[in-house]
């Protein structure tokens, strides 16, 4: 077998595994998964790549959802625990000589060939909750079925944080400029561990919104400005020579401009003729928003947690 593009969808895994058990003998489960590993020529750093939540390599999981349902719609099934054995459906299948696919194995017809290979009650409770996890993802998220829930949980949740930046800075935008100058205080005395913030937003600020004491001295001071302007209301050069002048006549050092747009060229090049004197840090929108994400401002952290079956325990040949 070619070495297979990784990483390895779960379609592929199907044939091969029947390949492997066409002998009609019954085969180790760890064998199987070494075997599989080996055709389609895997690295060291292949196999070892986890999945998203972290819990379990993706040629584990493609192998375990690809194992399981296989034995779900009875062409194989498992004598003993970590065993895996070919049924005659599965021979069957197998001989046909076609793509196979979740899609095709699954068709109702194919269960009802043969009322042994039904899956046993032990096993029938897990498929019940895979099934309904599939549904709940199909009528809610529009997935179809092809890959297995763990795919499509982490599909859901890609979906989820690509769109969030751009969620968080429409309700930015949306806020009033008080609003926007104190969330944008908060995240950087956060980033900056800050001991004391001052919030000096409002009218006669003197171009200072925001001072943050970094140590418990006051020695170390950062001064923020805030402009929470719409989308394509670029922060001109003009804005940021007041912000220097308001650093200076506070003889301070360091400073940071942010903005819920972001900074025309021209600004962006006085900047750098600053030559850190003082040291002036821009931030536009996006930048913003990935840091409120990075750092939990105005931000909430859902965590969910499936319990399955740690294969690797049940599988391996050794003895406990």
């Amino acid at each position: 077998m070619n070495k297979a593009t990784f990483p390895i969808t779960q379609n592929k895994f199907y044939s091969p595994i029947l390949r492997l058990l066409s002998d009609s003998k019954v085969h180790k489960i760890e064998q199987i998964r070494q075997q599989l590993a080996d055709n389609f020529h895997l690295t060291e750093k292949e196999l070892k790549m986890k999945l998203p939540s972290g819990d379990e390599t993706v040629f584990a999981n493609r192998f375990r959802w690809a194992r399981n349902d296989l034995i779900k719609y009875g062409y194989v099934e498992s004598p003993e625990i970590g065993e895996l054995k070919i049924t005659q459906a599965g021979l069957k299948l197998f001989k046909q000589k076609k793509r196979i696919t979740k899609d095709r194995i699954s068709k109702v017809n194919q269960l009802s060939e043969s009322k042994e290979t039904l899956p046993s009650d032990s096993t029938q409770e897990k498929i019940n909750i895979d099934n309904e996890i599939e549904n709940q993802l199909i009528q809610q998220q529009g997935i179809l079925p092809t890959e297995s829930p763990d795919d499509q949980i982490n599909e859901v949740i890609t979906k989820a944080q690509a769109d969030l930046p751009n969620k968080l800075i429409k309700l930015l935008r949306s806020k009033d400029p008080t609003f926007f100058e104190v969330a944008v205080n908060e995240l950087i005395q956060v980033i900056y561990k800050g001991k004391q913030n001052t919030h000096e937003g409002g009218p006669g600020d003197g171009g200072i919104d925001g001072i943050i004491e970094v140590d418990d001295l006051g020695l170390d001071v950062i001064y923020i400005q805030a402009k929470r302007y719409q989308e394509g209301n670029l922060v001109g050069e003009s804005e940021l020579q007041k912000f220097v002048g308001a650093l200076a006549r506070h003889h301070a050092t360091r400073g940071v401009f942010i903005t819920a747009s972001d900074f025309h060229h021209n600004t962006i090049q006085y900047v750098k003729s600053l030559n850190n004197q003082p040291m002036v840090k821009l931030i536009n929108g996006m930048e913003l928003v990935q840091k409120m994400i990075k750092h939990q401002v105005g931000i909430k952290t859902t965590e969910y947690k499936l319990k399955g079956i740690k294969d690797e325990y049940f599988d391996s040949t050794s003895t406990k």
